[in-house]
Order: structure tokens, then sequence, then C-alpha cells
């Protein structure tokens, strides 16, 4: 699953506008890939992407900290 996002992500650099690209996986995603997983992939992939979304907005929130602070 997050080798479709990441080619989902070339494509968009590539070729088309890279908000067009995601939303376009995004949508495929949601109409195909989820139920094709099993029980336990459902669950492992849930949890791997909360872990993930939420790493990534501290790392968002600690870069604007920091930017914050160094900018006065």
């Amino acid at each position: 699953m997050l080798a479709v996002g990441f080619i989902s992500y070339l494509i968009g650099d590539l070729y088309t506008s890279g908000v067009v690209s995601i939303i376009t996986t995004a949508l495929m995603f949601a109409m195909y890939g989820w139920y094709n997983l099993s029980d336990q992939g459902k669950y492992v992939s849930g949890i791997s992407y909360k872990m993930l979304a939420y790493t990534m907005e501290a790392l968002v929130f600690a870069k604007l900290g920091i930017g914050l602070i160094n900018s006065t």
C-alpha cells in the first residue's frame, strides 16, 4: 500500500499535477484497495498509517516551532 502511494507521488512529479494524482490514488484505494485486504492487513495498515500520520504531524510542528524561535 505504501508503494502505490509512492508511485502516485512519482507520477504526479513527472507527468501530472500532484494534487490530481493523490486524489485519484486515494479514490482508487477507497474503492478497491481497502476491501481486498485481509482483516489482519486492515488492522496493521490502519495502525501503521496512524503512527506515520502522528509522526509527520509532530515533525511539522517541531519544524514550525524551530522556525518561529529562529526568526525572532
